[in-house]
């Protein structure tokens, strides 16, 4: 670890514990992360994740292609990870993986970019980052997303800070490759990130080095072509949001609301104290934090990348191509963010230590005091559906619950169902009746999103096919109060004979009146 710190900063930072200090860190991460990684089921996106990876190898890139809007590597490392096992805690484990591997790449960048000190409290920010730590306990390839970007731009400043060795470009072209085939926003941070460096060799004339990037640059678009021409043209009308043409005060505010769930994730904008403030409170101390980044020697480098990022992800956003908002989609910034934020505080540290401290010490205590948020617990609702229906009872299941309900009872029952990788799909399409929606008295309910109750009881009907004695109702991933109007459906028909609520899903047993 001798050489991670610029020769520059070297002899003030020898005597520093960095590398005790950075594995401590690691370690509590890792603590924060593993923590209760396996005591909640998979959620919605998580089950639809894992019957995606159920395919055959052969099969998997045109089930990806047709029935997400997503790129295929995790997929594929799904695939090969699930063939040991399907249990919750086992098919989190790659996420938390990844997200430990983002916290080292971000300390390191942070580290080579300012100085020993900017790496250990870019490691500490990330640490506590309430979105990290969520995905980094979730299916899925978000926590795989922030570990490549932050390799990826630690191998470009590499590139362009040192004597432009050939192994830094070919190791940032291949995580550039790699970043793509993994969530398709990871190309505007690249391609924001490698256009500043190439206007910046070029100021230099560095000329040797404009070569390798443009050279590996174009052989990174030529491994990322067969995505773009075989998966995306199958995706094209599931990629992207509505067109919206932000006005400044809107853009300040969702760009405010990004900070906010970075640190904080969603549950500072829904739990209290934030509920009773405006949701963009929280961003000011992280915002001024930012801005003394400006006021170092070196913020035309990763502060100057984040803020062209920036402008690049908000300008697509107004296109509609990409979703500019405060949810996991903004991860894309995460490392250039944390490092911001982090040469920021000890740039201010320089200056004001009470500052610095107070400013740290808020972002810490707010992460720390947040509530986790919160997922749908369908372990106990089939637990206890199991326990309790009767032979020849039906079961009507939401359409949102539909994956997990499925996922769970594979878990139960200790079997892996040999169904589509789509399957839900199938069952949420009207019309369709493939013998794996109703099984065994089991139905699987058609997406009936925003319905009107009279809609509602006409889906559930034709799924059921009649109004049998007793009939189990399983909810979750429940679209705003979509259960009360399916209830509210059935008054005339059925009462409410057992209900047992869990986090974020429902059983009710209704009977005929």
């Amino acid at each position: 670890m001798k050489n991670l710190a610029p020769v520059s900063a070297q002899a003030h930072s020898n005597a520093f514990p960095w590398l005790p200090l950075f594995v401590g860190l690691l370690l509590l991460a890792f603590g924060l992360r593993v923590i209760g990684l396996g005591s909640r089921t998979l959620w919605f996106d998580e089950s639809i994740e894992y019957w995606m990876a159920q395919r055959p190898l052969s099969e998997l890139y045109l089930e990806v292609s047709n029935a997400t809007h997503d790129p295929p590597l995790y997929s594929y490392l799904l695939h090969g990870w699930q063939l040991l096992g399907i249990q919750e805690f086992w098919l989190r484990l790659p996420a938390l993986y990844a997200s430990m591997l983002g916290i080292a790449g971000t300390a390191v960048l942070a580290t080579r970019a300012f100085n020993r000190r900017t790496g250990l409290v870019a490691a500490l920010l990330l640490m506590l980052a309430a979105a990290d730590i969520r995905y980094a306990q979730e299916a899925g390839q978000y926590a795989l997303m922030i570990c490549l970007v932050a390799w990826n731009l630690l191998f470009l400043y590499l590139a362009c800070r040192q004597d432009g060795r050939w192994r830094w470009w070919l190791l940032w072209g291949a995580t550039a490759v790699l970043s793509v085939y993994t969530h398709y926003g990871t190309a505007l941070v690249i391609l924001a990130s490698s256009m500043m460096a190439l206007l910046q060799l070029a100021y230099r004339r560095r000329w040797a080095a404009v070569g390798k990037l443009v050279g590996v640059g174009v052989l990174a678009i030529s491994f990322i072509l067969p995505l773009v021409l075989i998966v995306v043209p199958r995706q094209i009308d599931r990629l992207g949001a509505t067109p919206h043409p932000f006005g400044l005060r809107e853009f300040a505010l969702i760009s405010a609301r990004i900070l906010v769930f970075q640190f904080l994730g969603n549950e500072a904008i829904l739990r209290w104290p934030w509920e009773v403030a405006p949701n963009w409170l929280p961003a000011i101390p992280v915002l001024w934090a930012m801005l003394f980044a400006v006021r170092h020697k070196k913020w035309r480098m990763l502060p100057g990348w984040l803020a062209v990022t920036w402008l690049v992800y908000y300008l697509v956003g107004r296109t509609g191509t990409y979703f500019y908002d405060s949810t996991r989609h903004s991860m894309l910034l995460t490392p250039l963010i944390m490092v911001t934020v982090a040469a920021g505080l000890v740039t201010l540290w320089q200056r004001q230590r009470l500052a610095a401290g107070l400013l740290l010490l808020f972002i810490v205590v707010a992460a720390l005091l947040i509530p986790r948020e919160a997922q749908e617990d369908l372990r106990t609702v089939v637990t206890v559906w199991r326990q309790q229906a009767r032979p020849g009872d039906s079961t009507y299941v939401y359409y949102g619950a539909v994956p997990g309900f499925r996922y769970q009872l594979d878990v139960q029952t200790g079997s892996v169902s040999a169904l589509p990788g789509s399957w839900y799909g199938d069952c949420w399409r009207p019309g369709n009746d493939p013998a794996f929606c109703r099984e065994n008295g089991v139905y699987y309910g058609n997406w009936a999103r925003s319905g009107t109750p009279e809609m509602l009881r006409a889906s559930m009907l034709d799924t059921l096919g009649r109004w049998p004695e007793r009939l189990w109702l399983v909810f979750a991933h429940i679209y705003q109060t979509e259960d009360a109007a399916f209830l509210a459906a059935l008054d005339d028909v059925y009462r409410v004979a057992f209900h047992k609520s869990a986090v974020g899903a429902d059983l009710y047993l209704l009977t005929r009146r």
